[in-house]
């Protein structure tokens, strides 16, 4: 029982282990996390297969919304606009604090094409 439980603590914590004991028997086996996975290939393709069918049903999301009102910039510059031409009608919007809730749905749009797992950039992290 002892023998066991030492070689099961050295196999766990290899540089916690004295100088007396003595070494793990097998040095060239895969520890776990190394270079093992829990997904499979299917599971990989499952996944893949999903995202893809999600990234096509997002590019229409804005596709019925006219130019003005189908991208991040155009809004952003309409709002800048107002903010400029008419600040007091702006404040009186409490457009501050909606700004937030008006950009959501463009960002959400943006990091559902982020896949940070897999090294997809979207070039979100790059915008002046």
């Amino acid at each position: 029982m002892q023998n066991t439980l030492t070689h099961k603590w050295k196999r766990l914590f290899p540089a916690q282990t004295s100088s007396y004991c003595l070494p793990v028997q097998n040095a060239a086996e895969e520890r776990w996390g190394d270079a093992t996975t829990d997904e499979s290939d299917s599971e990989l393709t499952h996944y893949r297969s999903k995202r893809a069918e999600a990234l096509e049903a997002s590019a229409s999301v804005f596709a019925d919304a006219s130019e003005e009102y189908g991208s991040l910039p155009a809004v952003k510059d309409r709002l800048e606009k107002w903010k400029q031409q008419q600040p007091g009608a702006y404040a009186d919007a409490y457009m501050s604090l909606s700004v937030p809730a008006v950009m959501a749905p463009f960002v959400r749009l943006e990091l559902l094409r982020w896949d940070p797992l897999f090294g997809s950039s979207t070039g979100w992290h790059t915008l002046p």
